[in-house]
């Protein structure tokens, strides 16, 4: 998945779905624009400005009211997008295996209460871990919505290696790594 979101980076697909979690409103991206309403980009921009509105109304009552301004002042987010298919298709495939990425997080969650309850502290990690994959796959609709707005990509990517850190202190917690330098 990191391999994933640096191609995605790399190759400015970010918004080739502009919206979340769907692609140009469909399950999966389309291969032309024709398969797009004729006003296709004023639907999405609109979408993301009141997406945006109500995330930058949530940082005001959080006390965040210069960077809320920011946000809603931000040039980049009154763009529309064009489709390019192969944006689309880069962003999807990121997207998938993000889906994948959530449900394995979910089923290892799920499995350090039945299995993993030997250690305490796995079952809190584990969920801490998925607490924290949940927010960053609600960040990343975000991202999109402000149009890749660099500080909240920023955090979007650190709190991915916050979710790895705590899955890898839930499987710390149950078997321990031990150096061993007798050999």
């Amino acid at each position: 998945l990191f391999l994933l979101g640096g191609l995605v980076r790399v190759t400015g697909s970010g918004m080739g779905c502009p919206d979340w979690p769907k692609c140009f409103g469909l399950l999966a991206p389309p291969t032309c624009d024709c398969q797009l309403p004729p006003n296709y980009m004023q639907v999405f921009l609109e979408k993301r400005i009141q997406k945006v509105n109500r995330f930058a109304n949530t940082l005001e009552k959080l006390g965040w009211t210069e960077k809320a301004a920011e946000i809603r002042s931000n040039k980049a987010i009154q763009q529309p997008e064009v489709f390019n298919a192969a944006k689309a298709w880069i962003e999807y495939i990121n997207r998938l295996f993000g889906v994948l990425a959530g449900l394995f997080a979910l089923l290892f969650w799920l499995f350090s209460f039945r299995f993993l309850t030997s250690s305490r502290n796995t079952v809190v990690f584990a969920t801490l871990g998925f607490i924290a994959l949940l927010f960053n796959a609600w960040l990343g609709s975000i991202v999109v919505a402000t149009n890749l707005l660099p500080g909240i990509v920023s955090v979007h990517f650190m709190l991915s290696f916050l979710s790895i850190f705590f899955f890898m202190l839930a499987i710390h917690a149950k078997q321990p790594f031990r150096l061993r330098f007798d050999r």
